[in-house]
């Protein structure tokens, strides 16, 4: 791997990237990692890298061969979901969130609160607080 390379791999995933490869080079341990590298223009593009030292017949090392990809999609929309989580994971501790199952006609299933566990059956609710 040229320095060029290391060179593009976002600061913060270097010394990982760097194990991961010193392990590949010295035990043999096949590269699977996922790192930040930084393109031309600046952005920050996720990549996937598997790679393999394949050896000579005279059992020294001959190449490294691998595949990569780029994961900027599937990272931008993990990381989209916890953000979502955490936002309703925040709101729910805050209100002392009560959630309902209802049945079709408006009888309570089920509903958790917050504060207490999981609680079956209950009255119907109201019809104005039914919206169709």
């Amino acid at each position: 791997m040229s320095a060029c390379w290391y060179n593009q791999i976002h600061p913060d995933d270097q010394q990982r990237w760097s194990i991961e490869a010193a392990e590949m080079f010295s035990a043999g341990k096949p590269l699977r990692s996922a790192y930040r590298v930084l393109a031309r223009d600046g952005r920050v593009i996720w990549f996937h890298c598997e790679a393999k030292i394949v050896a000579h017949p005279d059992g020294w090392p001959w190449l490294i061969h691998g595949i990569g990809f780029d994961i900027s999609d599937l990272k931008l929309a993990e990381q989209a979901l916890a953000e979502e989580r955490n936002l309703l994971s925040a709101l729910l501790d805050t209100v002392g969130a009560l959630v309902l199952v209802l049945s079709e006609d408006g009888r309570i299933l089920r509903f958790w609160s917050s504060r207490t566990s999981p609680h079956s059956t209950g009255p119907s609710l109201p019809s104005w607080t039914r919206t169709r």
